[in-house]
């Protein structure tokens, strides 16, 4: 009954007055949507053995070893994928490079067809279409030119992400 009253009064007045005036207003509306899509690969692998390295011959070239991982993409939406490294990193004569355990020395990730530096720890992706093939990597131990290595066993870690372009 009350609703009814109040209505009424509303009504009334909105009645009673000839003129009415609507006035406009710019609103900034931010509209954010979640989309939930299946991860476009699982990765498996990429532990990289060097065996014996001379640390007097560590030059940014020798020792050059392949990243041997697997990459399944059958789940994905889409051919069109990134990659990205993520790790400590460290400047190594200029180049941000994979940091080890080691003080001075560090693991550079390149691809192998055009040995495009890949820089870990950063936003940086590396894009790529999936045909059943993955990129190539290659990791390559580096040092800084004033620093001389004593022997050691030195180890590395770093994370793949693929997500979609």
């Amino acid at each position: 009954m009350l609703r009814i009253v109040i209505w009424s009064l509303v009504v009334a007045f909105i009645s009673a007055n000839t003129t009415c005036f609507a006035g406009s207003k710019s609103v900034n509306m931010s509209l954010k949507i979640l989309m939930n899509v299946p991860i476009p690969c699982v990765i498996n692998g990429g532990t990289v053995e060097f065996g014996n390295v001379v640390t007097t011959k560590v030059n940014g070239e020798h020792y050059t070893q392949p990243v041997n991982y697997a990459m399944d993409c059958q789940t994905r939406v889409s051919d069109y994928l990134k990659l990205q490294l993520q790790g400590e990193t460290t400047t190594i004569n200029g180049e941000l490079v994979l940091k080890t355990n080691v003080e001075g020395f560090g693991l550079r990730l390149q691809t192998k067809a055009d040995k495009t530096l890949i820089k870990p720890g950063t936003t940086d992706w590396l894009n790529f279409t999936y045909t059943n093939a993955v990129p190539e990597l290659e990791v390559v131990p580096v040092k800084e030119t004033s620093t001389s290595l004593q022997a050691a066993e030195f180890n590395a870690t770093a994370t793949m992400v693929v997500d979609y372009q």
